[in-house]
């Protein structure tokens, strides 16, 4: 069991790693996986697993925080890192829980309102069609 990350910091020379594993592990301070993971220089690290250490759950906006710090996360713990989540984080960061709330808000109308200029088209075509066959 990892209590320290100072164990890990060997991790630091490999600047292609991709995936890290430290999930189920005893890492209690939220700051320590923050900073460890910002001194590292690894642009590729794609898939992160840190679910089952005490900080996660004592870490506030803790997928924000690292979805933020790694530009490059595609997956943190058992779920993958949209686009949308993505830019969500990145709202947060700058604005704050209010301005990412308010993000969330706004996108989520522009994708009703597309969806539902979609199916008007859609019903629209389908008129225009029922009517060419009538004649």
């Amino acid at each position: 069991m990892i209590t320290d990350l100072d164990r890990c910091r060997p991790v630091k020379n490999l600047r292609s790693i991709t995936s890290i594993d430290l999930s189920n592990n005893k890492i209690e301070e939220p700051q320590d996986a923050l900073d460890f993971f910002n001194e590292i220089e690894c642009a590729e690290l794609t898939v992160l697993y840190l679910k089952g250490n005490p900080f996660v759950k004592k870490t506030s906006y803790y997928r924000n925080k690292f979805i933020t710090q790694l530009p490059s996360l595609g997956h943190l713990d058992d779920r993958p890192v949209f686009t949308i989540e993505r830019q969500s984080a990145n709202v947060w960061l700058k604005e704050g829980p209010e301005g990412e709330l308010k993000f969330r808000q706004e996108t989520k109308l522009k994708e009703r309102q597309e969806m539902r200029e979609k199916v008007l088209s859609k019903c629209e075509k389908d008129k225009e069609d029922r009517e060419t066959r009538k004649t």
